[in-house]
C-alpha cells in the first residue's frame, strides 16, 4: 500500500511538471506529425491519461491526433486498445509503433505490424519495420500502409 501511494504521488508530481514545463520533444516531431495527420489518422495508446494529457496539452500535440486510449482509463490490455481504437473507428489497416517487446506483442495479436522505434527504452524480438528517429515513421507507414 505504501508503495502505490508513493508511485501515486510521483505520478502526480511528473503530471504538475509536465503541465508546467512539458518535455524535450525529438526533432521535427512536429513537423513528422503534421505530415503523417495529412496521410492517415493518428491515434495514442498508452498507459497513464494525465501523463499523456498533461504532455499533448503543454506541447499542443493533441490536434494531431484522432483519439487515444489508456490503460488507467479502461483498464484494458494494449491489444484490447489497439482492437477497441479499430473497431470504433472503423479501420481496416493499422500499424503499432513503439519501444518494447510487450508492445510487438500486442500489435501480433491484433494481427498488425509492428514498427520497433529503437530510439526508444526497449528491445524487441522482432518487427514489421525499425526507425531510428520519429521522422523515419513516414518512410515505415508509407511502406506498411
Amino acid at each position: 500500500e505504501a508503495a502505490q501511494a508513493l508511485i501515486k504521488r510521483c505520478y502526480k508530481s511528473a503530471n504538475t511538471y509536465l503541465l508546467a514545463h512539458g518535455g524535450t520533444l525529438y526533432p521535427d516531431t512536429e513537423q513528422t506529425l503534421n505530415v503523417l495527420k495529412n496521410r492517415y489518422s493518428l491515434y495514442i495508446i498508452g498507459y497513464c491519461d494525465e501523463y499523456l494529457s498533461a504532455f499533448l496539452d503543454y506541447h499542443d500535440l493533441r490536434k494531431y491526433f484522432d483519439g487515444f486510449e489508456t490503460h488507467s482509463r479502461t483498464g484494458r490490455t494494449k491489444a484490447e486498445m489497439i482492437r477497441a481504437l479499430m473497431k470504433r473507428h472503423h479501420l481496416t489497416k493499422a500499424v503499432y509503433v513503439a519501444d518494447t517487446d510487450a508492445d510487438r506483442a500486442s500489435a501480433d495479436t491484433v494481427g498488425i505490424p509492428f514498427v520497433y522505434a529503437a530510439y526508444g527504452f526497449g528491445k524487441v524480438r522482432g518487427y514489421s519495420a525499425k526507425i531510428n528517429s520519429p521522422s523515419e515513421i513516414i518512410a515505415a507507414a508509407d511502406n506498411l500502409l
